[in-house]
């Protein structure tokens, strides 16, 4: 059962931080000139007299975009600094996505039921373990994943040869130039 009282005391020990009102107000003056800015940009599109529009529905699609922007958006980055990342990535998508694919009845020897994570995920979606164990059973899953990676990796290259000593001048005058081709082809 989820503890209804964490964020009540999250808020409490955000708004007891000593520089939090002097943070809040240099960051209400930023969103304020960042949304002038905004508003301003779009106003020179909208009120193009080749294209009118109505004003209040203006108006109205300016709050329905915004006005969750300016409200949660001082408190994000205090918020985000005090609570667990992962569990943050978790709660905003990885949950969700656990969910889609359990509905939709896939078999579970499918990759994207194996996927890092999505087993712990659907666990806990299932109520066999509380969301803290299926974030540390994720962890671990992942520690993992990246060790046998690197085991692999490992195996795969001549460690001690640098990589102008593992290809033949040609080969790498070739390897530098597609290198530098694709630096200067594609954007960054």
């Amino acid at each position: 059962m989820a503890n209804t009282g964490a964020p009540l005391a999250v808020w409490r020990s955000v708004r007891a931080l000593p520089e939090f009102w002097r943070l809040l107000e240099l960051r209400s003056v930023s969103q304020f000139g960042d949304g002038l800015f905004q508003a301003a940009l779009a106003g020179a599109i909208l009120f193009n007299p080749d294209r009118a529009a109505e004003p209040l529905a203006i108006a109205g699609a300016f709050a329905v975009l915004f006005l969750p922007y300016s409200v949660l958006g001082p408190f994000a980055g205090a918020l985000l600094d005090r609570w667990d990342r992962r569990l943050v990535l978790i709660a905003a998508g990885g949950i969700e996505e656990a969910r889609v694919l359990m509905n939709r009845g896939l078999p579970p020897d499918l990759p994207a039921m194996k996927g890092v994570g999505v087993p712990e995920l659907m666990r806990h979606l299932r109520s066999e373990i509380t969301l803290e164990e299926a974030v540390a059973a994720a962890q671990r899953a992942t520690r993992r994943y990246a060790k046998r990676q690197m085991t692999w990796f490992r195996h795969q290259i001549i460690a001690d040869l640098v990589f102008d000593q593992q290809l033949s001048p040609s080969m790498l005058r070739q390897a530098n130039d597609l290198i530098d081709q694709f630096l200067l082809t594609h954007p960054a």
